[in-house]
């Protein structure tokens, strides 16, 4: 055992079994914001239409993925005559994302860099982006390197939340202290 719960001969016999041997390691949320999208080299892309002499900067991306070159692609491949590689457009915001999978960027500086150009919350943006970054990742467009792992100043959640209950417990007990936030009420005397 290496540091696992379960024997190396045991957990080699369960890899066999399909279902347990497709289980992916779960990674933390800091982790996944340190991994750098990186595409893939297989797959070129030029911007824009071909049609265009030359595309704008911000023009939209176009993806040539090659067709399967095992050997049922190369059946199919008999069978039914096609191009040797499928086109894919991508959207505006897409096209961003594609430019920005340069390697050099991790998901965290992909996110802010978006959230400044489109003025947008950091949370909108985290959420629609690991969603189209996990579809990219599944069609096998990039992949994602493991970097250092991105903290947040002040911690974790857990700690954040700990902490923000400790200041409004002790604002209330300050409160009670001082008898509350009422103005001290005149005496007559």
């Amino acid at each position: 055992m290496r540091g696992s719960a379960i024997p190396e001969r045991l957990d080699a016999l369960l890899r066999r079994i399909p279902w347990y041997a497709r289980r992916r390691p779960r990674y933390s949320r800091a982790e996944v914001l340190g991994a750098i999208p990186t595409r893939n080299p297989l797959i070129g892309w030029e911007p824009g239409d071909e049609a265009e002499e030359a595309p704008a900067p911000d023009a939209l991306v176009l993806l040539k993925v090659p067709r399967r070159q095992d050997r049922l692609g190369k059946i199919l491949n008999r069978l039914v005559s096609g191009p040797d590689h499928k086109r894919v457009e991508l959207d505006e915001l897409g096209s961003e994302v594609w430019r920005l999978c340069d390697g050099e960027r991790n998901v965290d500086g992909v996110i802010r860099e978006l959230a400044r150009r489109h003025q947008l919350s950091r949370l909108e943006v985290e959420a629609s982006l690991t969603a189209f970054l996990r579809t990219l990742a599944k069609r096998g467009f990039i992949g994602l390197k493991l970097g250092e792992p991105v903290q947040r100043p002040g911690g974790s959640a857990r700690a954040r939340r700990r902490a923000r209950r400790r200041r409004a417990r002790e604002s209330r007990q300050d409160s009670l202290k001082t008898g509350g936030n009422l103005p001290e009420p005149e005496r007559e005397g």
